[in-house]
C-alpha cells in the first residue's frame, strides 16, 4: 500500500508540474502562434502529404527537412494539447490513471500507425518490384503511400477535432447545466 500511495504520489507532482510548466510556456509565446486543434491536426497531415511528394532525387532540405518540420509543429502541439486535456478534467486523485491511460493510448496509437504504415509501403514497394520497377523508385513509391494513409488518418482527425469543437457547450452554457443537476 505503501508503494502504490508514493507512486500515485509522484505521478501526481510529475502530472502537477507538467501542466504548470505547459501554463509557462503557453504564457511565453501567447500571441505569438495560437493554433485551434484542427489546425494543430492540419498542420501534420499538411507535413505528412509533403513527404509523400518525395522522389528518389529529391532534395533533402525541400523534400525532408521542410515537411518534417511542418510534421513537428503540428504533432508537438497536439502532445501538448491533449496532455492539458486529459489532465485539467480529472480530479487530482485520478490524475495518475489519467496519464498513464494517455500514454497507453500514445503508445499503441504509434504501434499500430508504424505498423500499418509498414505494411503499406512494403506492399507497394514489392507490387512494384514485381512488375520491374527500379529498387529506388520501388521504395519511394511504397513510403509516399504510407505517408499519403497517414495524411488521410490525420484529416480525419482534423474532421473529428471540428465536429468536437462545434458540439463542446459554452463555459456558460456548462456552468448552468452544472448548477440544474
Amino acid at each position: 500500500a505503501y508503494i502504490t500511495g508514493s507512486v500515485d504520489q509522484a505521478l501526481l507532482l510529475r502530472n502537477e508540474y507538467l501542466v504548470t510548466e505547459n501554463r509557462i510556456l503557453r504564457n511565453q509565446i501567447k500571441g505569438r502562434v495560437h493554433l485551434s486543434d484542427g489546425e494543430r491536426t492540419a498542420l501534420a497531415a499538411i507535413g505528412l502529404f509533403w513527404l509523400s511528394a518525395i522522389t528518389p532525387t529529391s532534395n533533402y532540405f525541400a523534400a525532408v527537412l521542410g515537411p518534417l518540420a511542418v510534421l513537428a509543429i503540428g504533432l508537438g502541439q497536439i502532445f501538448v494539447s491533449t496532455t492539458n486535456v486529459t489532465i485539467a478534467g480529472v480530479a487530482p486523485a485520478e490524475s495518475g490513471l489519467a496519464s498513464a491511460l494517455l500514454n497507453v493510448g500514445r503508445q499503441l496509437g504509434g504501434s499500430f500507425g508504424i505498423a500499418i504504415m509498414g505494411t503499406v509501403a512494403a506492399q507497394v514497394t514489392r507490387d512494384q518490384v514485381l512488375g520491374h520497377v527500379a529498387i529506388g523508385s520501388a521504395m519511394t513509391s511504397g513510403f509516399s503511400a504510407a505517408f499519403q494513409l497517414a495524411g488521410l488518418i490525420a484529416l480525419a482527425g482534423f474532421a473529428a477535432a471540428l465536429v468536437a469543437v462545434r458540439s463542446r457547450p459554452k463555459p456558460a452554457m456548462a456552468e448552468a447545466q452544472a448548477e440544474a443537476a
